[in-house]
């Protein structure tokens, strides 16, 4: 192994890495990861900001114009079946990879502020802190203002197809 990368993928990271291991060389370090500065902050309220609209346009660009509306309406469903795990208080196993597999999909496509609370849950439900319906709460909140961003975002994608 000569390297790996963290998810979300960061495609210019993602593509460097590749051409790296194709010709044989050594991936460079680079100092300014883009996705270190992903998770931006509201000045205001100090809270991961919900849509990283880079992050979000980068994953567009490597998607075939033809399921970008296919690719936003599933992760709009995903975040609906998170929303219905946690209002059935499934068991701790399916929610915690439930919340993992959402907190990468959602991370992929700049979601950030829910990425963000749904890998906090997904600890929590390890670790079974006192703080964990907080934490759950905190994971509806943002997975409604995801899905009021998908559909947003989906209006868009109709209107100005890649």
């Amino acid at each position: 192994m000569d390297g790996h990368l963290t998810k979300p993928v960061d495609y210019a990271t993602l593509l460097s890495a590749i051409t790296a291991a194709t010709s044989c060389t050594m991936p460079s370090r680079t100092e300014n990861n883009p996705t270190s500065s992903a998770v931006e902050v509201d000045k205001d309220d100090r809270s991961p900001l919900r849509l990283d609209r880079v992050s979000f346009d980068q994953t567009l660009k490597f998607l075939p114009p033809d399921e970008v509306a296919a690719s936003l309406q599933q992760l709009r469903a995903r975040n609906e079946q998170m929303l219905q795990l946690l209002q059935c208080r499934t068991e701790r196993a399916l929610l915690a990879e439930s919340a993992h597999n959402l907190a990468s999909a959602v991370g992929l496509f700049g979601l950030m502020a829910l990425s963000g609370a749904a890998r906090s849950f997904e600890h929590a439900l390890a670790n079974e802190p006192p703080d964990i319906e907080r934490l759950a709460a905190q994971v509806q909140i943002e997975t409604h203002a995801a899905i009021e961003i998908l559909d947003v975002l989906m209006g868009e994608s109709r209107m100005h197809p890649a």
